[in-house]
């Protein structure tokens, strides 16, 4: 590769959570392996001007955006001006929306390609493809008005030999500091792609069909040292939609971590599903530095509810997990998701109340959202969501306006001092009723 070949890396805004874009970083990585040099651009931080002048650069050569389905018309806005700068850039979009509906993500944001899937291995190829040369598996493209299609959905199978994301394309340590944490700086991670599930809320089995692939326990072990030693980071949140589905790569994991002295802290924040946890492996969490387990919790059972039971739990279930959970020394956090279709007002009501009885740490509510892909985004809601978001501001007050949450808090800060700033405003964004897209 030229060296002079730059790779504009985009990630468009994400409401009210300014996290780091670990799919880019990904990425960002194999594009420097293969000589690209990377520009990143946050658009959480960055203004459009920023982008465009930066674009007007003859030696970027392609701009690549990770995009989901509300970031679309920001993504389109900005694809428009780009091409006003630039009408001969490449505009390529990666991504869960681009993957599951590439033309709609063509066509609605004027993006020359789209690569569905995993695209590491895919990225380099895609990019000569640009350039005059053969289209690889997993593209879809506009040529002469048309959509074109070169196979389907890439996935990786094998992690085992994927770099680390790059942690320098964009600064690090701006990401470290925004959230509710048990240690500070910390960064996001992971250690699987996939899920074995089908919950009708989630895009995720659309794309991978129930399946999972992981990195080597290794290989995370070593990036997570690598993230202390060179950037000072003290807690690594990994970002698993399904990190416990395989309970032996669980322990080969905390095995590999215990090998550190102390270990790094870790936490699990993306919703782990309760009936995958095996609290036999929980000694061995906290003892290899899992110090928080937040659990998808999403919608507790109710007697004759016509809620799905693949992702319905039993109160008595979560007890158990949460008592485990705190004889190890760990917190845990419930997510719930209110509004999901054939949902009733009354299930959403009493997983509210049930939901302050089960000894969590804390609690996120979340009010559902069709995503493309999702099996039920076409069933809709039950209620109005804006009944279901009054009910949520309310659980928040309800759940965490008590003395006991109170005093949980200060204890808290009363250990980790430097975690009050993030503590207190994420704590404020929660009772206001700001919920963030991504689970934290």
């Amino acid at each position: 590769m030229n060296e002079r070949q730059t790779a504009l890396l985009i990630k468009p805004g994400w409401r009210n959570e300014a996290a780091f874009p670990l799919g880019l970083a990904c990425l960002s990585s194999v594009l420097k392996q293969a000589g690209w040099h990377v520009i990143g651009s946050d658009l959480d931080f960055d203004f459009f001007a920023r982008v465009l002048h930066i674009a007007q650069k003859e030696t970027i050569r392609v701009a690549i955006l990770s995009v989901t389905h509300f970031q679309l018309d920001q993504t389109a806005s900005l694809v428009r001006r780009l091409k006003v700068l630039r009408p001969d850039l490449p505009v390529v979009l990666v991504g869960d929306t681009p993957t599951l509906e590439p033309e709609n993500s063509l066509v609605a944001t004027g993006a020359n390609l789209v690569i569905r899937g995993d695209p590491e291995r895919v990225v380099v190829r895609a990019l000569d493809f640009l350039q005059g040369r053969d289209a690889p598996n997993g593209v879809v493209w506009m040529e002469d008005g048309l959509i074109r299609e070169e196979g389907g959905i890439h996935l990786e199978t094998d992690l085992e030999h994927l770099d680390p994301p790059d942690r320098e394309f964009l600064p690090l340590m701006r990401y470290g500091w925004a959230y509710r944490s048990v240690a500070l700086p910390f960064t996001a991670s992971f250690f699987s792609r996939g899920c074995l599930s089908t919950c009708c809320h989630c895009p995720v089995p659309a794309i991978r069909n129930q399946t999972i692939a992981y990195r080597s326990s290794a290989a995370v072990a070593d990036e997570m040292r690598v993230l202390s030693s060179r950037y000072g980071i003290q807690a690594v949140h990994f970002e698993d939609d399904a990190f416990a589905a395989r309970p032996e790569k669980v322990a080969e994991l905390c095995e590999e971590l215990l090998k550190e002295t102390p270990p790094l802290v870790w936490e699990l924040v993306n919703g782990v599903r309760p009936r995958e946890l095996d609290p036999g492996l929980f000694p061995s969490m906290a003892a290899s530095g899992c110090r928080r387990i937040a659990l998808g919790i999403e919608t507790l059972g109710v007697p004759h509810d016509t809620v799905d039971a693949a992702w319905r739990h039993e109160p008595d279930l979560i007890r158990r997990l949460v008592e485990a959970a705190h004889r190890s020394r760990m917190t845990v956090t419930g997510y719930f998701l209110l509004g999901l279709p054939d949902a009733t007002l009354a299930d959403d009501t009493y997983t509210v109340r049930m939901s302050r009885k089960l000894g969590l740490d804390l609690a996120h509510y979340s009010v559902y959202e069709p995503w493309p892909g999702a099996a039920c985004s076409q069933r809709g809601t039950a209620e109005r969501s804006d009944l279901r978001s009054l009910m949520a501001q309310r659980a928040y007050r309800r759940f965490y306006l008590t003395p006991g949450q109170v005093f949980k808090l200060l204890g808290e800060i009363a250990v980790e001092p430097g975690l009050a700033p993030a503590m207190m405003a994420k704590t404020w964004m929660d009772l206001a009723g700001f919920s963030p897209r991504t689970k934290r």
